[in-house]
């Protein structure tokens, strides 16, 4: 197999600024998160996206992306 072809990316997710929202709730707080999520322009986007991949890079993804790979391609689940 061509190396170009073992290094080509496939995106996994994103991150809007709804996203955050979401994650909280209706709380006293909220008009304040809600003022301050409107007010983020791109860059500051970017950088919270880096921060998420280099978060989940660093926690989840490498167990994750073995388990699911073994679970959905190798079919090696326990009955």
């Amino acid at each position: 197999m061509q190396e170009s072809k073992l290094k080509k990316e496939y995106p996994i997710t994103s991150v809007c600024k709804e996203d955050i929202l979401n994650t909280f709730d209706e709380s006293d707080n909220f008009h304040s998160i809600k003022k301050r999520v409107y007010e983020m322009d791109d860059s500051e986007m970017q950088d919270l996206a880096r921060e998420m991949a280099d978060d989940y890079t660093g926690q989840l993804f490498w167990e994750s992306l073995r388990t699911i790979f073994e679970e959905r391609f190798l079919n090696t689940k326990e009955a």
